[in-house]
């Protein structure tokens, strides 16, 4: 089975359990899916228009309807986009109470090293995307004693925090995936020591 396979399936099992004010949610968020990806060019031509239209969100015109299946592509690829750079063992164990054993072909997109925690979870430096891992917000720099102001922290500040609590800072706690480091694989870069978190 390939990635985008094993991907699909479980995409799909996710999109079924999720309530109407969650996908609401997740319109919100991806709405301005940026107009030059991969993912963008897969929505149908209707909905595209539809984006384009609203560009600041579907709440633009009042209330949407999130539970209609129009928004099931796009609803699709907010959840694939949590899959970028996951391993395949990941995937594997995901599918395997519902497929069993099964082997997964491809490789993950190749993901820049965080430099908080040092797991492959940055799409691309300086742009300040979210560590799933720690939830470091990657402003760019890899200099330890320089305040970063998104994070309101340095960075071997946050690199201690995640060493004894597993995120960047006891707020971020709720807000890093409990598997995150299974989800990524290990260890991670040399940037920084793995959290280990008891059994």
């Amino acid at each position: 089975m390939t990635r985008d396979e094993a991907i699909s399936m479980i995409v799909d099992a996710e999109l079924a359990t999720l309530r109407v004010e969650d996908k609401s949610n997740i319109l919100q968020n991806f709405w301005t899916l940026h107009k030059d990806g991969e993912e963008y060019h897969r929505l149908p031509e209707e909905l595209r228009r539809e984006m384009e239209t609203f560009e600041e969100g579907p709440f633009d015109a009042g209330p949407i309807d999130a539970a209609s299946s129009r928004y099931v592509p796009l609803l699709k690829a907010a959840l694939r986009s949590k899959y970028l750079g996951v391993v395949n063992s990941y995937l594997q164990k995901r599918l395997r109470g519902t497929h069993g054993n099964v082997e997964i072909t491809g490789s993950p997109k190749p993901l820049m090293a965080c430099p908080c925690c040092g797991y492959r979870t940055i799409e691309s430096r300086g742009g300040y995307d979210i560590c799933e891992v720690c939830f470091w917000e990657d402003d760019g720099s890899d200099e330890p004693h320089h305040y970063s102001s998104p994070n309101r922290m340095t960075l071997i500040d946050a690199k201690q925090n995640f060493q004894s609590i597993g995120a960047m800072s006891e707020a971020a706690l709720k807000h890093v995936l409990p598997d995150g480091p299974e989800r990524y694989g290990g260890p991670p870069s040399s940037t920084s020591r793995p959290y280990s978190s008891p059994p």
